[in-house]
């Protein structure tokens, strides 16, 4: 670790100044916990959030050089970087405010601009690197950690700079989600401004001289491919996702990348006690008077449920729910048939009831619509269960926003869904649920799953990616299970496991269910086996999730592996400069 002390981290979200998903979650998590170790530098597209006082006042951004990407010319194009800092780690941010770059400033991320947000983005950091290595040389990486295809261009142009002006770099591509994305070489060469030279690469345990042009040829321009075979080292967040899953990195991209590709599980800080303290902070007075606690020591899951369920989820902040994009905000705020209200709103639920909760992006990926599929069966049981949908909407996920909220509309004594952030409630609604429902059609690791056991709440996953790897099936590990793991797209199955935990739950705060035909339901025979030995089992699937996230999904697990990931990179990136 000695011979390498300064890491790039090159994304386009990062938590804390912009997230769209658990990537954002992972380029700040990890930059936090390495600049423990390393200097790390968060180098990312500003997509507008300089502009906002809240976020310049967190980073303390200061103007750090403009530079012009085509000077003399018509449309010189001028980028301003502006750096800050995110804990311990440096964050610049690449911005400009000129026609023809506005991409960079686009509140949609991931929107329709994406393509001309890519090139500007590689162009610009290439100028960043030739900047430092002119003015301040203590600034040059020694690794480059791109993180997904979007900032594929990037590393390259990255290393293509340090490498004319005779610096070494050791390069990590790391994959978080395959989407096979494409490029031609006009726009890669041309647009991103990479150029076509002899250097080497690492396949097969081997370094072989190649041109840019002979590696995009033999990727077939498939930018995720290209960043695998120009890293020293690829990179995904599961075991599964890596090589066993029917759609792996391995099998997609090729086999000769397995000498030099690994793992880095994502990880999460949430913990038990401080989520009770945040909930507490800000819902205790709220609490006592609704439900007319005189103890607040006496508080139980039971109760935070109903006040989620019959008063918090309808009566959000002003602000609340929170939707950056503006025409995603449009719509969303236009649906108002009930339980929707008009303006992100939704109606409390009347009852309360055992609670099935999900989280995340809208997504096909997710299987938003087969929890959907599971509600019939689900009800069929428990007439009484809640189903909540706490979802983000993005840039291209306009029809099936509108097509989920027909369903809660149909399932309007059972399922609601809030479209957007609604912090206050976000940590509350996972203390107060019974499980948690991952049904996701693949999923490379599962940052919600982690976050769900850590506040001990059992998690029903598809068994894919890395849910497969979170989750200990009650089936197969019993007593120190903490979920059920199903088969993909299969709503069936997924509403007996889901019910099943629900009622596991319900006899567990009133064990006198126990000797009701209610345990009749509980399908999953080991599972209703244990209950009926110890009518508290359900607890013991609580505590078991939060023990296994403290014992291997914590970013220091994540940050430990990642310095491992950092020297084999480095060794590498040796062998392969001995072969030019």
């Amino acid at each position: 670790m000695s011979e390498f002390k300064n890491v790039w981290m090159l994304g386009f979200e990062a938590s804390n100044v912009v997230k769209v998903g658990g990537l954002g979650e992972v380029v700040y998590n990890l930059s936090r916990v390495l600049s423990d170790y390393l200097n790390v530098s968060i180098i990312m597209p500003s997509h507008g959030v300089h502009k906002s006082e809240k976020i310049r006042e967190l980073l303390r951004l200061e103007k750090f050089v403009t530079f012009k990407l085509w000077p003399g010319a018509i449309d010189e194009l001028p980028i301003i970087v502006e750096r800050g800092k995110l804990n311990n780690a440096n964050v610049y941010l690449i911005e400009s405010d000129s026609p023809g770059s506005e991409a960079l400033n686009s509140s949609a991320v991931y929107g329709p601009e994406l393509k001309d947000k890519v090139w500007l983005f590689s162009r610009s950091v290439r100028k960043l690197a030739e900047h430092v290595i002119k003015t301040d040389t203590s600034l040059v990486p020694h690794i480059v950690h791109a993180h997904d295809w979007h900032s594929v261009p990037a590393m390259i142009a990255v290393k293509q700079v340090l490498e004319d002006n005779n610096f070494r770099v050791a390069s990590v591509f790391h994959i978080h989600l395959l989407t096979g994305e494409k490029s031609t070489w006009k726009y890669f060469h041309d647009s991103c401004g990479l150029e076509d030279k002899v250097h080497a690469i690492i396949i097969n345990s081997e370094a072989q001289k190649v041109t840019l042009r002979d590696v995009w040829f033999r990727c077939k321009g498939r930018l995720e491919k290209i960043g695998s075979y120009e890293s020293d080292i690829l990179v995904t967040v599961s075991k599964g996702f890596l090589m066993k899953d029917k759609n792996s990195v391995l099998k997609t991209l090729g086999v000769e990348l397995k000498a030099k590709s690994s793992y880095i599980y994502n990880g999460t800080d949430w913990n038990y006690n401080d989520a009770v303290k945040n909930v507490m902070n800000h819902h205790a007075k709220q609490i006592v008077s609704y439900l007319k606690l005189e103890d607040l020591n006496r508080l139980e899951r039971r109760h935070l449920r109903k006040y989620l369920l019959t008063h918090a989820i309808g009566n959000l902040e002003m602000n609340e729910p929170l939707i950056n994009d503006g025409n995603i905000r449009n719509l969303v705020y236009s649906i108002s048939d009930f339980p929707f209200l008009g303006n992100g709103k939704i109606a409390q639920f009347i009852n309360d009831g055992p609670l099935v909760l999900m989280t995340g992006r809208v997504s096909i990926q997710k299987g938003i619509d087969i929890l959907i599929d599971a509600i019939p069966k689900i009800i069929e049981v428990l007439p009484e269960a809640k189903i909540l949908m706490l979802l983000l909407p993005v840039w291209g996920s306009e029809e099936l926003v509108k097509e989920y909220a027909r369903y809660a509309v149909q399932f309007k004594d059972n399922l609601r869904i809030l479209y957007g952030i609604a912090q206050s409630i976000y940590q509350l609604a996972y203390l107060a649920s019974d499980v948690y429902a991952a049904p996701s059609r693949w999923e490379p690791f599962g940052i919600m799953a982690i976050e769900a056991l850590a506040l001990g709440t059992p998690v029903v996953a598809s068994k894919v990616g890395g849910l497969s790897e979170i989750i200990l099936d009650i089936r197969e590990y019993g007593e120190e299970a903490n979920g059920i793991l199903v088969k993909p797209e299969n709503p069936k199955e997924l509403s007996e496991a889901i019910t099943s935990i629900l009622i596991a739950s319900q006899i567990s705060e009133k064990p006198e269910l126990l000797k009701t035909e209610l345990i009749d339901m509980i399908t999953i025979r080991e599972l209703r086996e244990l209950v009926v030995s110890n009518p508290a089992f359900y607890n013991k699937i609580r505590e078991n999730g939060m023990k296994r996230v403290d014992e291997n999904f914590r970013w220091e697990h994540s940050a430990k592996k990642a310095l491992e990931i950092y020297t084999i990179a480095y060794k590498n990136s040796t062998q392969r400069y001995a072969k030019l």
